[in-house]
């Protein structure tokens, strides 16, 4: 079975909620690809905080009168995280 024939058979099962998130993010994923980035997963496996920067650029400015509903939906969404007591980082 192709990769597209097993995502529509998830799409059909998927609650209308959460396909509001999946095609935001498959919009940001073509939107990504289309601004000159290739499809390999080594490109993927290697996103660095400059990368995301790059593709910021590409994106434009917010359109429509939604933000403050997608701005709470981030809120909502976010959850505590437990730091580990080592940080090789500050050593």
């Amino acid at each position: 079975m192709t990769t597209k024939k097993v995502l529509l058979q998830e799409i059909e099962q998927t609650p209308d909620a959460l396909l509001q998130e999946v095609l935001d993010f498959l919009i940001f994923i073509r939107s990504k690809y289309s601004n000159g980035a290739t499809s390999s997963s080594a490109d993927l496996s290697q996103s660095t905080g400059h990368s995301l920067l790059e593709s910021l650029d590409g994106m434009g400015t917010w359109q429509g009168d939604d933000f403050e509903t997608c701005l709470q939906r981030v809120y909502d969404s976010r959850s505590q995280i437990t730091a580990p007591e080592y940080n090789p980082f500050y050593d």
